[in-house]
């Protein structure tokens, strides 16, 4: 069985619709709208995907399917 680094930061949930794009955390401190701070995304996991609920997938399955995806820089 595999395992994965643990990185310290903020669990957020990303969410997009068209060219909106949405972030949700429980939690949001020192970091705010107004800090120049490049961000850096880890992405472990997609639950969703094009409008498919991908939650009832085994993880491996989710994992592939985020594996898949472009990795875009703007």
């Amino acid at each position: 069985m595999g395992h994965e680094i643990k990185h310290d930061g903020y669990r957020v949930i990303v969410q997009r619709e068209g060219k909106t794009v949405r972030l949700f955390t429980r939690k949001w401190s020192e970091l705010d709208g107004s800090t120049n701070t490049e961000v850096q995304l880890y992405a472990f996991d997609v639950l969703a995907l094009e409008g498919e609920d991908l939650r009832k997938l085994p993880l491996h399955l989710r994992k592939n399917n985020l594996s898949r995806l472009p990795a875009r820089r703007a």
